[in-house]
């Protein structure tokens, strides 16, 4: 019994340091977007990347849809296959920070009214 709990221990610690890196991969995303059926969780994920940077990291311009912040995640994804192993939240602010950058003069306030189209 004590040798079953220190494999469960070993099994689990393992497996938490190997989800360290995100909760997913680029590939994954990019799976995930590709599935009708997994897309809105995918597009989720994105918006949630998306607010945690927007006006901070990246600053896209008011009007700015879902819809064109997760074509820009996409093509960024297709564009770079080779980085796909890394985490998609990484990914995902590197594909943001790219289409948006800030300049100095602008804030969060700026970007606050992104639009919000569920029909992708």
């Amino acid at each position: 019994m004590k040798y079953k709990s220190i494999i469960s221990l070993i099994v689990l610690s393992t497996s938490l340091i190997a989800n360290a890196g995100g909760f997913l991969s680029g590939n994954e995303l990019l799976a995930k977007m590709q599935d009708k059926s997994q897309a809105s969780l995918a597009v989720g994920y994105i918006v949630g990347v998306f607010d945690s940077g927007n006006g901070k990291i990246f600053c896209p311009p008011n009007g700015t849809t879902v819809k064109q912040v997760a074509e820009i995640v996409v093509n960024t994804l297709l564009a770079y296959p080779y980085e796909r192993g890394y985490p998609a939240n990484d990914l995902i602010t590197f594909a943001l920070y790219t289409a948006f950058p800030c300049d100095e003069k602008k804030t969060k306030e700026d970007n606050s009214n992104v639009v919000y189209n569920p029909k992708i």
